[in-house]
């Protein structure tokens, strides 16, 4: 059997993650680098995610877990990064697939 345990300070620290660009873009205004603001960023992910984990060895009364903090903040780094750079942006491939069909999949009501 298998088991994913991932605990709410996790889903927590990533979702914090995608907003961390927004504050690299309010801080980061006065950086005109563009390697200012990626050790900004990688600053700011590394401090949210020790927050975190100290949290939870508070919480759960047990030690800081390097390992745990690592993998959380490799997340957020990825999340943080590809959120910055813009790589969510929208494809336009449901657009394309919708309209190899030849009619919209939603009839209009008209």
């Amino acid at each position: 059997m298998v088991a994913i345990d991932i605990d709410i300070i996790t889903v927590i620290n990533w979702l914090v993650a995608f907003g961390i660009p927004l504050l690299v873009g309010l801080i980061g205004r006065k950086v005109k680098e563009s390697l200012g603001r990626v050790i900004l960023l990688l600053v700011l992910n590394a401090v949210q995610t020790g927050l975190g984990e100290l949290v939870r060895a508070m919480q759960e009364g047990t030690t800081w877990s390097f390992g745990t903090w690592l993998f959380t903040l490799l997340g957020a780094i990825a999340l943080s990064t590809g959120s910055y750079t813009g790589i969510w942006k929208p494809t336009g491939a449901a657009a394309a697939a919708q309209g190899k069909t030849g009619r919209d999949s939603v009839p209009d009501a008209a």
